[in-house]
């Protein structure tokens, strides 16, 4: 189904199908935290295989509480940081 919606105003959504999810928030906020980083060495420092965050910056896998946890543990920070709407 294609949204009306120009395609620069939704370049993220072509990724991850339906926007607003709690599936994209984690993956926008996954690769603002890489950033210039491979995806084996972002890997490495989230204590996940390189497939499973590359997967998950797409959209293309769920990812289970624990492995959320460790994220947020190994990147110090919660979950408002990654769901919260950006302003605290």
């Amino acid at each position: 189904m294609q949204e009306n919606i120009p395609h620069t105003e939704r370049p993220f959504s072509h990724y991850c199908g339906v926007p607003n999810t709690l599936e994209k928030k984690l993956a926008t906020f996954l690769r603002k935290q890489r950033g210039d980083q491979t995806f084996a060495a972002f890997s490495r420092k989230l204590g996940l295989p390189a497939s499973t965050l590359f997967r998950l910056e797409r959209c293309e896998q769920s990812i289970t509480l624990g492995r959320l946890q460790q994220i947020m543990d190994r990147l110090k920070c919660d979950l408002w940081d990654i769901f919260g709407d950006g302003k605290k």
